[in-house]
């Protein structure tokens, strides 16, 4: 499990990094959350991206989508392949290994 902890005063102490099942939607939620709808474990470093373990593969499908909000996207999972509004991407603890193009980030 990769837990999120507040840097300044916050209503909450501690959340859960999630993946749903049924949407790729990724977010946080309660240490206590139990659902068999989510992972919540399983996420890991291989070398300086994060990958997702699960019991029979290892997958890196992270992607994102663009909101109405400019240069704010969402980040979700799952292929990029099937859907024209996502963009696949790589999280990882170090710096992008190039600067974006106009094309690419809007400009």
């Amino acid at each position: 499990m990769w837990t999120a902890t507040p840097e300044t005063n916050a209503t909450w102490t501690s959340k859960i990094l999630y993946i749903s099942k049924d949407t790729g939607e990724v977010g946080f939620t309660n240490t206590g959350n139990s659902s068999s709808n989510i992972i919540t474990s399983g996420f890991q470093l291989y070398d300086k991206n994060t990958i997702l373990r699960g019991s029979d593969q290892t997958e890196s499908l992270w992607n994102v989508q663009a909101t109405d909000t400019e240069n704010v996207w969402t980040l979700g999972w799952g292929s990029a392949d099937e859907d024209d509004a996502l963009t696949a991407v790589a999280l990882r603890t170090v710096a992008p290994t190039r600067q974006p193009t106009v094309e690419e980030n809007g400009e």
